[in-house]
């Protein structure tokens, strides 16, 4: 395989990787996704025309905007596309949920690999712990005749079932007609585009994982605490008021 060895330094020496990116960007960091959309970050005049034409929406052109033109474009499930021990930080956010299992359990070994001795592997997924105790909340309620019951049913089982079972990409679902079929012949359809949920995952599972891909050291972080020197200044995490960008989402480091 092609190794790209275009990797952004940061001013302290650090080389930090951003997996399966999205707009959740940070311009020091070396950035990759596969998302048709992001490559429009490198075509912004084009983006605009786009967005004129009716063909890009508001949202989306708004996550052009943000996402660093300077990413990488790349199928992560075909091996990461660096020589090994070139990274200080391996981060990625509720990515590896869109991959088949066996294939994250390959993703996490080529984490391992590119990172230097003693680098930080971050990876958040949505808890599943945290999904099963909403709907154990929601039977709850349902069986005390709460009149929120149902509605918090509904939120749970959506928790965990709706990504596996969509049919169509959210974003595509939102467009006008003729623009969802345009985007269903370029995209594909919500398997080809990368959106099903493949996995759910919990402390346990993903602790299981980075062990066996040979990370140590294994351990659960919050959403603003990490063993990542300077970690809450990237804004990947947390959004710029401190809020929490992804609730309900489960942090896990190892070492390499």
């Amino acid at each position: 395989m092609k190794r790209i060895r275009r990797i952004k330094a940061m001013r302290d020496g650090r080389a930090m990787l951003n997996l399966g990116c999205g707009p959740r960007t940070h311009a020091d960091w070396t950035n990759v996704d596969f998302s048709p959309y992001a490559r429009l970050a490198r075509h912004r005049r084009f983006a605009a025309q786009l967005r004129l034409l009716g063909l890009l929406s508001e949202f989306r052109y708004h996550n052009v905007l943000k996402t660093d033109p300077d990413f990488i474009h790349w199928d992560i499930r075909r091996g990461l596309p660096f020589a090994g021990e070139a990274f200080d930080v391996v981060y990625h956010a509720h990515f590896i949920i869109h991959i088949d299992r066996a294939e994250a359990d390959f993703v996490t070994r080529e984490c391992r690999r590119v990172l230097k001795p003693g680098g930080i592997l971050r990876s958040v997924v949505p808890d599943l712990r945290e999904i099963i105790r909403l709907y154990d909340d929601a039977v709850v309620a349902i069986e005390q005749g709460r009149p929120d019951g149902p509605a918090m049913h509904e939120h749970a089982t959506g928790k965990l079932f709706s990504l596996m079972v969509r049919r169509e990409a959210r974003g595509t679902s939102l467009q006008r007609p003729w623009v969802r079929r345009i985007e269903r012949f370029i995209r594909g359809n919500v398997a080809q585009t990368g959106e099903l949920q493949r996995y759910h995952y919990d402390e346990f599972s993903m602790g299981r994982m980075m062990r066996a891909a040979g990370f140590r050291d294994v351990w659960k972080a919050g959403s603003a605490e990490s063993r990542i020197e300077g970690w809450n200044r990237f804004g990947l995490d947390l959004n710029e008021g401190g809020s929490v960008y992804r609730p309900g989402a489960l942090y896990m480091e190892a070492l390499r």
